[in-house]
């Protein structure tokens, strides 16, 4: 049995202080992407997660990392093969 991806969520790290912040997950790769750009409003690292159905739960993947983003930083040109 295949593992679907059924959701996406992003882990930020701020630059400055460390805080970190995990947002609100979203079904597809580029809806999270749109929201990152819209409302990163701080210099950050973020990491991407899929997250996936299995009968164990919910296993987690980090697919993306993005170093050094800045706020409004535009993600939907990016490609990769999660992408649905």
């Amino acid at each position: 049995m295949t593992e679907e991806i059924i959701s996406y969520s992003a882990l930020s790290i701020g630059k400055k202080h460390g805080a970190t912040h995990w947002g609100q997950a979203k079904e597809t790769l580029c809806e999270l992407r749109n929201h990152i750009r819209r409302y990163n409003r701080r210099e950050c690292d973020i990491l991407i997660y899929a997250h996936y159905s299995s009968e164990s739960g919910i296993p987690s993947e980090c697919v993306e990392q993005h170093w050094n983003v800045k706020p409004n930083q535009d993600f939907t040109n990016h490609t990769q093969e999660y992408d649905k």
